[in-house]
């Protein structure tokens, strides 16, 4: 029995949803979710009305987000997107992520929070995504989030980027398992 999803995943760093990805992580998702509905922001319809845009295609929507777009991702359900699923990674999740403008803050309170997981590298070099936001924000869920931390793959280059532990280098397969309900 196959799957079915529906993702519409956030990045305010380009136009493209999936560029926050390494390519490979990128092509990854591509065969993950081949058969499936899917819209990233290219699609510019923004917010809730891309959740119900993705909901009048198929159920369940799930809202994949990263780095900057958890913050977009807040700010659609903060207006009134009610996706089935919520996936954060690498997420700008509370003060102790290393910023003011994070989910917990948008958002105020986890009542409207679907079901969320928390993708993030246990040695994310980003001031703004560190690792001690995690634990917070799951107290701050209320059991509203799990968890998933990874570890291993390549720093290279400015720890906020895609080539440092913050993009998941070279930890394609794993991100993607996770993302798309694997182990």
């Amino acid at each position: 029995m196959t799957k079915t999803i529906s993702i519409f995943a956030t990045s305010l760093k380009t136009d493209r949803a999936t560029a926050w990805l390494s390519p490979a992580v990128a092509a990854a998702f591509a065969v993950a979710l081949s058969g499936v509905a899917w819209a990233d922001e290219t699609v510019n319809i923004g917010g809730s009305n891309a959740v119900n845009y993705m909901a009048a295609i198929k159920r369940p929507v799930t809202v994949v987000a990263t780095s900057r777009g958890t913050i977009r991702a807040a700010e659609g359900i903060a207006r009134g997107a009610r996706p089935d699923r919520l996936v954060l990674a690498s997420g700008f999740l509370t003060n102790e992520s290393g910023s003011s403008q994070n989910v917990a803050s948008i958002l105020g309170s986890p009542a409207a929070l679907p079901p969320t997981l928390i993708i993030h590298h246990r040695q994310d070099g980003c001031r703004f995504t560190q690792p001690a936001g995690v634990e917070s924000f799951a107290r701050w869920a209320g059991g509203r989030a799990r968890v998933a931390w990874v570890e291993g793959g390549i720093a290279n280059g400015d720890p906020c980027e895609t080539g440092g532990h913050h993009g998941f280098n070279g930890l394609d397969a794993r991100v993607v398992g996770l993302a798309t309900g694997g182990r």
